[in-house]
């Protein structure tokens, strides 16, 4: 489980490495308490490096509000990092007052093996890493993008341990997929087919609100920005 620890003015960071071309995005997560008339102000920077001159991009956030759980999501562009670059996320924070309370996620154990955590961009916090996730920005547009989201991280997995090929990974996931639909399709027409003399109307509702859901999750899903903080550097 991950544990908070409190950020006054300074800064805290993690070293991480790219694992895939078109690294897009990097999520945080940050509680705040604060009162009101007052804020606390944030800045995440991506660095190559610790110095200043290593930034690649920055974004500010100012809150003024207390949350339980910001997750912060950090978008910047896919062009940016390369696959295997040594990265530095860091973020910088600005107290004003005591009535400002700013708390960094992290993992009391060293989950991380490819980077660290640092505080004031030198000391490094032994078995400790920031809680952080890293996404890739996909190459095909949703709904595509789930399957590649699925497809992709197998083929890598298969690569590195020299498993089957790529056609054949993918081969057996369009399978397996295909299957699936048939079955939630068929489900669906046995059940119309059984309900609809004796409870026409209920039984479409039901039906058109199942498939509204699945488009809704299909094209937004987790990504939806309901409670979510999204944060461009640039």
């Amino acid at each position: 489980m991950p544990k908070y620890t409190q950020a006054l003015s300074g800064a805290k960071g993690q070293t991480v490495i790219a694992p895939t071309q078109r690294m897009s995005r990097i999520d945080v997560w940050v509680r705040t308490q604060i009162e009101p008339d007052h804020d606390a102000l944030v800045t995440f920077q991506l660095r190559r490096g610790i110095k200043l001159h290593d930034e690649i991009a920055s974004g500010t956030v100012v809150f003024n509000r207390s949350g339980p759980e910001w997750q912060a999501r950090l978008v910047f562009d896919s062009e940016l990092v390369s696959s295997g670059d040594s990265l530095y996320l860091r973020l910088e924070s600005v107290v004003e007052s005591e009535y400002a309370h700013l708390h960094y996620a992290y993992f009391g154990q060293d989950l991380y093996p490819e980077g660290d955590l640092l505080e004031l961009d030198q000391l490094e916090v032994p078995g400790q890493d920031l809680r952080f996730k890293l996404y890739r920005a996909p190459k095909l547009p949703k709904p595509l993008a789930w399957a590649e989201a699925v497809v992709a991280p197998a083929i890598a997995a298969a690569s590195k341990s020299r498993g089957p090929p790529a056609w054949v990974i993918m081969t057996v996931m369009a399978i397996t997929g295909g299957l699936g639909a048939a079955l939630i399709i068929a489900a669906s027409v046995v059940a119309t087919q059984v309900f609809s003399d004796t409870h026409r109307v209920p039984t479409m509702l039901t039906i058109m609100l199942v498939l509204t859901a699945i488009v809704v999750a299909i094209f937004a899903g987790s990504e939806a920005p309901i409670g979510k903080l999204w944060v461009p550097l640039s």
